[in-house]
């Protein structure tokens, strides 16, 4: 297998979507890719990567990259500029690392894994598969289930956005276990405020009160989710009373809350989580000196996101061993298939001359390892009949 790979390791956005490919452009490519002479071919795209993985000889590569340039009409020099391949073993161990989420910008991400099972779906669906193309990703999705089950690679958030959204539903359960609460977030169109809010808006029994004080695109996704209102930035403290979290991720230089005005605005006393996600602080910290009120800024979960990724350094370790021994349950498949189509020619030359001729023969063509390993399956086999 084959596998030429742009991603955000080293390309920007700017070519990536350049070189971003719609389902029906895919399905096209692959089918043109096939002509060439490849036997299979499964074409991934997504935001962070495009990258074609396709079985034949690596005298194919440059017939790729040349259909490649064609299709999407980009220069030359700044496609293979842009470009790594990846043949053979390092092919295959780069496509467990991109399903398993240890090649995603967010190590181990589980959004990757969905995107390729539906492009070697669609490859399937589109006869675009061969044998190798098909084991080789049923065995990293394999791979990638095991990890996902036995370690805790995407149970473990890095995000400082996907941890502060884990705190306020950890406050909103409580000790009774049921998720239940309002949470007020300025900043949500902003790139922190933002991740939390998307974590949010998945959980029913939370209602988001948005507000920012830009309007865009995904101000306005916002305003069609069924549990968020976006209220005006100018009458946030109006809100405060309904709300059980207050959070402000903003750029502003300035206090989005101050003591005196929050102290002025609440006229319910319930306990309050306050988080201040912003760099300088958005929320004054003489806030948690009122009753009920809890505060914690951003360095709190800085502190959390660096003790994670060392967890998560730590759980790569388990994966790899799953890629490993997935890896080799792959180059074992392929062998296999490889000696099917001369199996009954063995088996007339074995009848004809004896087995011991057959392992003769064999004697020049392997290395002292590999005679070893063979010498070792065939006592195995003989031991056990």
């Amino acid at each position: 297998m084959n596998c030429i790979s742009i991603s955000y390791r080293n390309t920007p956005l700017k070519i990536r979507e350049c070189c971003a490919f719609s389902m029906e452009e895919k399905e096209c490519f692959e089918k043109k890719a096939l002509l060439l002479g490849i036997t299979g071919c499964v074409l991934v795209s997504t935001c962070n990567r495009v990258e074609i993985y396709f079985t034949g000889e690596n005298r194919m590569i440059p017939k790729v990259e040349e259909l490649f340039i064609k299709e999407k009409q980009i220069e030359e020099a700044l496609f293979k500029k842009s470009i790594c391949i990846y043949s053979g073993e390092g092919a295959l161990r780069h496509l467990m690392k991109v399903s398993c989420g240890m090649d995603s910008m967010v190590l181990g991400e589980d959004e990757i894994l969905r995107q390729v099972k539906e492009a070697y779906q669609a490859s399937m669906e589109g006869e675009c598969c061969d044998y190798e193309c098909n084991l080789a990703f049923q065995e990293a999705f394999h791979v990638a289930k095991a990890i996902k089950t036995d370690t805790r690679l995407s149970k473990t958030p890095i995000s400082i956005g996907t941890l502060a959204a884990h705190a306020v539903i950890a406050f909103l359960e409580g000790a009774e276990g049921r998720l239940e609460g309002n949470v007020l977030l300025v900043g949500a169109t902003g790139k922190i405020g933002g991740i939390v809010a998307r974590n949010l808006l998945e959980r029913e029994g939370i209602h988001l009160l948005l507000t920012s004080r830009s309007h865009n695109q995904e101000q306005e996704l916002f305003s069609r989710a069924e549990n968020a209102d976006v209220v005006p930035y100018e009458k946030r403290y109006e809100y405060l009373n309904q709300a059980d979290v207050i959070i402000s991720a903003t750029k502003s230089p300035h206090y989005t809350f101050t003591k005196k005005e929050v102290e002025q605005a609440l006229k319910e006393s319930k306990s309050r989580l306050f988080l201040d996600l912003a760099v300088p602080c958005d929320i004054d910290g003489d806030i948690g000196k009122l009753a009920g009120t809890k505060i914690r800024n951003i360095d709190d979960f800085k502190k959390m996101a660096e003790e994670n990724n060392a967890v998560k350094l730590k759980e790569m370790e388990k994966a790899q061993i799953y890629m490993e021994e997935g890896l080799e349950e792959i180059k074992k498949a392929l062998s296999y298939h490889d000696l099917q189509k001369n199996v009954e020619t063995l088996q007339e030359l074995a009848d004809k001359k004896g087995i011991s001729h057959v392992l003769y023969q064999l004697r020049d063509r392997l290395t002292g390892d590999e005679i070893q390993a063979l010498v070792k399956g065939l006592n195995e086999i003989a031991g056990e009949n």
